[in-house]
């Protein structure tokens, strides 16, 4: 068994769909399991999936002092509010759609207005579909609060270069054009 599966939140509820499957099919007496079916629990009812996706800036490129590791965009620990730093990837925290095109449609939540998205432009085989915005004090302006892109290939990491953040964290105070990463656990069906 692979136990790191089991220690995420999505690891726990496929591990337990399967049991729940498992154990309908000795109460039913059916002797087959389709494994696609089994885990279509996993699949949201409009069918889209819930997924883990995360935007960061890498250390390397920030390199804000206290700041040890990647920013991530979707985490909302915010230092300036006594929050914690925000260098841990969000899960489960995305919705994906596949498309009948073979693209896939990901709208991410933004939460971190300590280091605030203020223009994204896609780019590396991705689109902008939509966004929202909502008020930060901080730049004293909207930031992207939430992003709806659509993807073309499925790939590791994407990179973009055609954005700009505002960075309120007190050593590295000011607008930036640091490149911004994003990863996306794709559903295994797909």
């Amino acid at each position: 068994m692979n136990t790191e599966m089991i220690y995420t939140r999505r690891g726990f509820v496929k591990l337990a769909a399967g049991a729940v499957a498992a154990a309908a099919l000795v109460a039913t007496g059916a002797s087959t399991l389709d494994i696609d079916k089994a885990f279509a629990a996993s699949q949201n009812a409009d069918g889209s999936y819930t997924v883990t996706a995360n935007l960061y800036v890498k250390h390397e490129d920030h390199q804000a002092p206290l700041v040890s590791g990647n920013a991530y965009l979707t985490n909302p620990n915010n230092p300036l509010k006594l929050g914690g730093f925000p260098t841990s990837p969000m899960s489960d925290n995305a919705t994906l759609k596949v498309l009948d095109d073979g693209k896939y449609q990901v709208t991410i939540p933004v939460r971190n207005e300590c280091f605030s998205l203020i223009e994204f432009s896609g780019g590396d085989g991705v689109t902008v579909a939509d966004y929202e915005t909502t008020y930060c004090s901080y730049p004293n302006e909207n930031r992207i609060s939430s992003l709806t892109l659509v993807i073309s290939e499925r790939k590791a990491e994407y990179k973009f270069t055609a954005v700009k953040e505002y960075a309120a964290h007190p050593l590295k105070k000011g607008y930036h054009e640091w490149p911004i990463y994003m990863t996306v656990e794709f559903p295994d069906a797909q």
